[in-house]
C-alpha cells in the first residue's frame, strides 16, 4: 500500500496567520504606534475612526520582510512532517520536554 501524502500548509495561509495573530498583536507594533502618537511620520495625519474622516495609520517595516526565509524556518522547526510528530497528553508532553532539555 503506497504511503499517503500529508497536506502541507500553504504559504498564503502562513502569511495570513502571522499577520493576523502575531504582527497585529505584538508589543513592537503597539509601542511604535504609541511612540508616534498614532500619527503618520511623513505627513503628520493622525489615525481616526471618525465617520467620514477615517484615516488608518499603519506600522511599516523599514526593511522588506523576507517571507521565504520565515517560511523556511517555520517549516524546519514547527511545521515538520507528521512522521516527526507524536500525540501526548499534557503530563507526558511536559515530561518529554524536560527530558529533551536535560539531554541537550
Amino acid at each position: 500500500m503506497p504511503k499517503k501524502q500529508h497536506k502541507r500548509t500553504p504559504d498564503t495561509m502562513l502569511r495570513s496567520w502571522l499577520r493576523r495573530w502575531v504582527w497585529s498583536k505584538c508589543c513592537e507594533k503597539s509601542y511604535t504606534n504609541r511612540r508616534e502618537g498614532y500619527c503618520c511620520e511623513h505627513c503628520g495625519v493622525k489615525n481616526s475612526r471618525a465617520k467620514g474622516k477615517e484615516v488608518r495609520v499603519i506600522v511599516h517595516h523599514q526593511k522588506l520582510i523576507n517571507w521565504d526565509k520565515i517560511f523556511k524556518v517555520l517549516r524546519r522547526e514547527l511545521l515538520v512532517s507528521p512522521n516527526q510528530l507524536t500525540c501526548l497528553c499534557d503530563e507526558c508532553h511536559k515530561a518529554e520536554h524536560k527530558r529533551m532539555k536535560e539531554e541537550a
